[in-house]
């Protein structure tokens, strides 16, 4: 690529729509503002709130938070695979796969209410119906990617077997794609599904491969996290720090479904002072970011095979709004 640019949508004025509401207010508001991530940015806004006021939520009520969280991620991975990679491997979309998926999280959401994001909450929640809602999403998700028999991740080994397979989209992606190993010197740190995996031993092959594989353990780390709810916080990384002189700022980050999210904000005499928020999108479509730099990557003399790569990379990198991309 003689060179790569990035054009981004106008971002939302954050700070201007949230300055001078009420930490509720800025936390209800942050939820609706992101269609494809909304519990994400909800539980984002409402940690780094109960940060910077020192209130701390209920245990149960942190747990339906990360809950809905990883089973946000779930659905927007499963998105990708029903939809988009069929058409990768010239196969028609599994839509119909994606209607019991998302009921399923519905269910979810609309079990746990919008009570648990209330700064503080000590909200009541009905862990044993939320367990088998977030359980069932988990194994239809499973099953629809794995196969009957389950995942079999153990090893490269056992993930070229399942791959040959070809029982499934994501088994006859993944078979699909060079498997000969890429220079690891090649990639920089990033903060997206494939940095939070690039260091598993099971990772090698192309990019492209390391990038569908890196989507598929994540997918497999997400349906045990919803299984059994005993590996959420691992899954979802949820942190908050406190900042500033008084110890009126906060910020808390958390792992979703493009990679690592950011809120930051400033009470004053209660209301809302200061706040912003990184999200992933615009850190690995920026320019310098990971997606500018694995398009510059790319090795080929047939313009068909550069663009078919471009599109691959960039639907992993995955950005959260339509996109097009061109090749001059």
């Amino acid at each position: 690529a003689a060179s790569v640019r990035f054009a981004q949508p106008r971002a939302v004025p954050v700070s201007a729509l949230l300055k001078g509401c009420t930490p509720d207010e800025a936390i209800s508001r942050v939820g609706s503002l992101f269609a494809l991530c909304g519990n994400a940015h909800a539980t984002a806004a409402v940690s780094a709130a109960e940060a910077a006021t020192h209130a701390e939520p209920a245990p149960q009520v942190r747990r339906a938070r990360l809950m809905l969280v990883a089973a946000e991620a779930l659905r927007e991975h499963f998105f990708r695979i029903a939809v988009d990679w069929p058409a990768l491997i010239g196969e028609p979309p599994q839509t119909a796969a994606l209607k019991p998926v998302t009921e399923m999280f519905s269910r979810l959401r609309a079990l746990l209410g919008p009570t648990i994001f209330k700064s503080g909450s000590t909200a009541a929640v009905d862990d044993e119906t939320s367990k088998q809602f977030a359980s069932a999403l988990a194994a239809t998700v499973s099953q629809a990617v794995f196969g009957e028999d389950g995942p079999a991740l153990s090893s490269r080994a056992s993930i070229a077997a399942w791959a040959k397979k070809g029982e499934t989209i994501a088994a006859r992606l993944l078979a699909s794609l060079n498997a000969a190993k890429a220079a690891d010197d090649l990639f920089q740190p990033e903060q997206t599904v494939f940095g939070r995996w690039r260091d598993d031993a099971r990772l090698s092959g192309s990019e492209a491969f390391r990038r569908v594989l890196a989507r598929i353990l994540e997918i497999d780390a997400l349906c045990h996290s919803l299984g059994n709810l005993a590996g959420l916080e691992r899954a979802c990384q949820l942190a908050t720090q406190v900042f500033g002189d008084s110890g009126h700022g906060a910020s808390a980050g958390i792992d979703v479904a493009r990679g690592r999210l950011h809120h930051e904000l400033e009470i004053r005499d209660g209301l809302i002072a200061a706040y912003s928020i990184s999200a992933p999108t615009g850190r690995n479509f920026d320019a310098g970011g990971a997606a500018e730099q694995a398009i510059a990557r790319i090795r080929s003399a047939d313009l068909a095979a550069f663009e078919q790569q471009a599109k691959l990379l960039v639907l992993e990198i995955d950005p959260c709004v339509a996109y097009e991309l061109r090749v001059h």
